[in-house]
């Protein structure tokens, strides 16, 4: 598979980039020279002119492979290839509360990248509000935050009297970085939680009467009194007020 320089390769240009796939694990350099009495070195390794040099491994984040140029009359030229492995996929425990509840444990965030992965990058919040651990500092979609903090776990408050059983969704993404930018990205994991029901207050509305002076006494039923009371939220409508 052919990866595409950045910028594309010109004489004048000496430093080039290149993004692949975290499955990527190693690649060729093929190095072309328009005066075939030059000679290359390709990470201090001698190499022809449209040939593949020695396969090289490829670490998590930036790597850095020279390619040196040297003309017959000894006239050197460097070209830096920096390619940049993707971080793989982050690690996120599961959390677990219920309706107006924070989450008190779960959502711990891991990488396998060792210290490649510095930040992790939050998206697509679902269902609630994302906290840091403090429970207090709110977590946007799109903010990035360090890694330490995701080892420390997050904190998820539900929207309220949203939960699980009335198959809303509670959820977020999360992709490993290697800095602040998107530059070597994951591929995002999906943090889950589950919100357990809780049997809400019903909600009362007053009710008025008008009664002509001297009428006679009128009996109000407990099915009208209730007429316009409600056992709860909208997902609690399979509830019945007593």
């Amino acid at each position: 598979m052919k990866e595409t320089l950045s910028p594309a390769f010109a004489e004048d240009t000496n430093d080039y980039i290149v993004h692949v796939d975290n499955a990527v694990t190693s690649l060729k350099v093929t190095p072309t020279v328009m005066d075939t009495a030059a000679t290359i070195k390709v990470l201090d390794t001698d190499v022809t002119s449209e040939s593949p040099s020695d396969e090289l491994s490829l670490q998590v984040g930036k790597n850095s492979i020279p390619v040196v140029v040297k003309s017959i009359e000894g006239i050197e030229n460097t070209y830096t290839l920096t390619v940049i492995r993707n971080a793989s996929s982050p690690l996120v425990t599961s959390a677990s509360t219920t309706e107006h509840s924070q989450t008190q444990s779960g959502l711990v965030i891991t990488s396998e990248d060792g210290n490649a992965v510095t930040h992790l990058k939050i998206s697509n919040i679902q269902g609630g509000a994302l906290f840091k651990n403090d429970g207090t500092t709110v977590i946007q979609d799109g903010d990035f935050i360090t890694i330490a903090e995701g080892n420390s776990g997050l904190k998820f408050t539900p929207t309220q009297y949203l939960n699980s059983v009335a198959n809303d969704v509670f959820s977020f993404d999360v992709a490993a970085a290697l800095d602040t930018t998107d530059s070597g990205l994951s591929n995002t994991a999906q943090a889950t939680i589950t919100v357990s029901e809780v049997n809400d207050e019903p909600i009362a509305t007053d009710d008025t009467l008008s009664v002509k002076e001297n009428a006679k006494a009128k009996i109000i039923t407990f099915a009208e009194l209730l007429a316009n009371d409600k056992a709860g939220p909208e997902n609690e409508n399979n509830q019945s007020l007593a």
